[in-house]
């Protein structure tokens, strides 16, 4: 690839904001990513910039998310095991009925679990 205002240099990089070949000479560095000299690619490295420092805020919001998450999964998983409980008292053996419940809730308690080590792999970022 070569550098789209230099057609005789090699591109070093890519414009973060229009994709085109930037060469040594063309590149403006914003330390996690490059753009040209053009206006709007500017504008977009300080908007790519901002939602860096953000990062940490959404990664809060996601673990919180999840934790939600787990406490529905375990309940709904937990109402369908009553279920199971329930068809068997019913139906007096192990039937169709019983054995949808009981793969439906361990579906969400596993589902669940999953979502609860999510939690512990991404722990929460605090705000400074």
């Amino acid at each position: 690839m070569h550098c789209f205002k230099h057609q005789e240099a090699i591109a070093v990089g890519v414009c973060c904001g229009c994709l085109k070949g930037l060469c040594a000479n063309c590149v403006v560095d914003h330390s996690n990513f490059i753009t040209c000299d053009r206006p709007e690619c500017q504008e977009s490295a300080n908007i790519a910039r901002e939602l860096i420092k953000q990062a940490p805020q959404t990664n809060v919001i996601t673990n919180k998310v999840l934790r939600k998450a787990v406490v529905v999964d375990l309940i709904v998983g937990l109402i369908f095991l009553f279920a199971v409980v329930v068809a068997f008292s019913i139906e007096g053996t192990f039937g169709p009925i019983c054995a949808a419940f009981s793969g439906m809730s361990i579906v969400f308690i596993i589902y669940g679990v999953i979502s609860l080590l999510k939690i512990h792999k991404y722990p929460e970022i605090k705000n400074k």
